[in-house]
């Protein structure tokens, strides 16, 4: 039951029936939708908890096995408690309905007061409204309960109101976390695949700038939330995952403007969240760094949706990525226009790509399959029986070293492993040199003089720019030409953006286009039968950068020591080429904390990129090194990447 009350822009949606409740320390849910339920039990009393189990059409008595082994396969959950929810039980799906002496003998001994059988109803159709799990009995119904979680670490904007069926309307969820400044998450419970009909549903973030139809984007901007409307769709990608089973738990804060996530000493409207790893207290990491948090921090999230391109991990002018901030697995698709409908322009069609974050491989390539196998053309290359792997090294950026020699280590003991793995040599590329022997006529010899010392940075910042002309225009319309509020990095990069000419932004997208092609032709090939180039980036020097340190942008908009990457820097590279790539956990560096007084650890990642349309190939080559050579393939959350014995 639900009521709605207009209150001027829009309308308040009412549960008055929603329930939450505590045991010990736990939180819980039940949501005020409910499948209508009469036990035949005459012990059944309300309120009570209930557990729902599927059992088999031809099954007509179920015994003390069979019971033990489904209570063990369903606390695998993190949201069921069988000494919470067993008072009541519900079997579904069965023949006839029965339970073993020894099977009461157990029942008795967990507490629970009654059984009751659903038999002779559709087992698909049930299954999708009354699935395994925990439910709250009242009022002659099941109400289906979720487990309440702080957000400990501050990574949602919003947190999003359960839908037990994909019809309902995704809606905030009004209830804050114990401690005043928090949020509450609600967590549905999801059956093994050893219970339920289909494999476990994904427990996902989405970042708040993707549509998700009723609700309004804030760009973590309170002028932007302000002028903003309800979406009427959900975005691609994240419908996709919706179709898939996913289940959306709510927003993450991207950097303001979807921009990079700004150093707290610079955010106005929205409080950056706390990266897990090292001391607890280091800076964000890129404008997907909320996003990266809520994987890094909770075991009840599975992956986020982010944003990934060169712009978004330059932080106070530090290139630091947010996998490689939390220490996570993380993979950019090759850029494709379908990916972007829902997703609130930052840079242009051809700048801004999606990206996964996840704890492990196996989640990465689940939501890759989703993205990428149902969309993606063919690759644009001959097809062969086997293929012949080449690593390549650019030594720009990647060797001979960089000035963290434990980082190195774990960089070149991980592109070994890639050698032997795949039977591949190592090719150390010198982009610069090979440009000066290979460029297309009418080129510079010098690759830095095409493209110039801060062209790619120009590209973007004019895109950023123009990115929000209606948003700005439409602001000060509506404020008796008051412009929206913005961080001081955000009016930076606009008064930079804004100083680009149409003409020279035309002229850098047609380089960086020619750039693109000359990566294709001359490392790439794409017209060898059966080569596949995997070109390895470091990303970034691995120290301390905390929360509490000032950033390092200029004090002025026409200054230009805030951008001094080139294009042909690593971060530019895969947004250039619209290529894939995968970001992999490969190890940690000790420090010693100015906050914790004593030694802590920072992740190592390191990234891999393929040629464009090679996404699911670049997955399966990396997972094949991981195997091959024993490296975990899984990180956990806290402060450390892996588990410590």
């Amino acid at each position: 039951m639900t009521t709605s009350t207009a209150t001027g822009r829009s309308a308040l949606t009412v549960h008055p029936l929603d329930i939450t409740f505590e045991v010990g320390d736990l939180r819980y849910l039940a949501l005020d939708w409910a499948f209508p339920f009469r036990p035949g039990s005459r012990e059944a009393r309300e309120p009570c908890l209930v557990t729902v189990m599927e059992g088999q059409p031809h099954v007509t008595t179920v015994d003390r096995k069979w019971l033990e082994e489904y209570v063990v396969r369903l606390s695998e959950c993190d949201v069921y408690d069988k000494s919470i929810f067993l008072t009541g039980l519900v079997i579904t799906n069965v023949l006839g309905g029965d339970v073993t002496e020894d099977g009461r003998d157990y029942l008795k001994k967990m507490n629970n007061e009654w059984v009751d059988f659903i038999c002779g109803v559709n087992p698909i159709s049930l299954s999708k409204c009354l699935p395994p799990g925990p439910y709250f009995h009242s009022n002659s119904s099941l109400k289906p309960v979720y487990r309440l979680y702080d957000d400990e670490q501050r990574a949602f904007v919003a947190a999003l109101r359960p839908r037990p069926n994909p019809s309902h309307i995704f809606a905030p969820l009004a209830f804050r976390g114990q401690r005043y400044d928090r949020l509450s998450i609600a967590v549905p419970p999801r059956a093994p695949s050893k219970v339920g009909a289909r494999r476990p549903s994904l427990r996902i973030v989405a970042q708040d700038c993707y549509s998700i139809k009723g609700l309004r984007n804030s760009l973590c901007s309170s002028a932007y939330y302000d002028h903003s409307q309800p979406a009427p769709f959900t975005a691609s990608v994240v419908q996709r995952l919706v179709d898939d089973g996913a289940e959306v738990l709510g927003l993450s804060k991207p950097g303001c403007m979807n921009g990079p996530q700004e150093d707290p000493t610079d955010v106005s409207d929205f409080l950056p969240a706390f990266n897990p790893r090292g001391d607890g207290y280091q800076a964000p990491a890129g404008s997907s760094s909320a996003s990266a948090v809520a994987v890094a921090s909770y075991d009840f999230v599975d992956a986020a949706v982010g944003t990934m391109d060169a712009a978004s991990g330059s932080c106070g002018g530090r290139q630091t990525p947010s996998a490689l901030g939390c220490g996570l697995w993380q993979f950019r698709p090759s850029q494709d226009e379908v990916y972007l409908s829902g997703m609130v322009e930052t840079y242009g069609a051809r700048l801004d790509t999606p990206c996964v974050l996840a704890r492990d491989l196996a989640t990465l390539r689940r939501i890759a399959a989703v993205w990428v196998c149902r969309s993606m053309p063919p690759p644009p290359r001959p097809l062969s029986p086997y293929k012949r792997y080449e690593i390549i090294c650019p030594v720009d950026y990647c060797l001979p070293g960089m000035p963290n020699f434990a980082q190195q280590a774990i960089i070149d003991g991980f592109v070994t492993d890639m050698q032997i793995a795949l039977s591949a040599p190592m090719v150390k590329l010198d982009i610069r040199d090979k440009w000066r022997t290979t460029h297309p006529a009418g080129a510079p010899d010098h690759v830095d003089h095409f493209l110039g010392n801060d062209l790619a940075a120009r590209a973007f910042d004019y895109g950023f720019y123009h990115a929000s002309d209606r948003f700005r225009a439409g602001h000060t319309e509506a404020y008796a030409g008051r412009p929206p509020h913005v961080t001081a990095s955000v009016q930076r990069r606009w008064a930079r953006g804004a100083t680009v000419a149409g003409s020279e932004h035309k002229e850098v997208t047609r380089r960086m286009a020619v750039y693109r092609q000359w990566w294709l032709d001359h490392v790439f090939r794409p017209q060898e039968q059966g080569r596949e180039a995997l070109v390895i980036l470091p990303i970034a020097n691995v120290e301390p950068h905390y929360r509490d340190d000032m950033g390092f942008a200029p004090t002025s908009a026409s200054s230009g020591q805030y951008y001094q990457s080139s294009a042909v820097d690593q971060l530019f590279l895969a947004p250039i080429l619209s290529a894939p790539d995968v970001m992999v956990p490969v190890g940690e560096v000790p420090y010693l904390s100015r906050i914790s007084k004593r030694t802590e650890f920072l992740p190592v990642v390191v990234n891999v990129l393929g040629a464009p349309g090679s996404d699911m190939a670049l997955l399966g080559a990396v997972e094949k090194v991981m195997r091959s050579s024993g490296r975990p393939m899984a990180v956990t959350t806290g402060s450390r990447m892996f588990s410590v014995k």
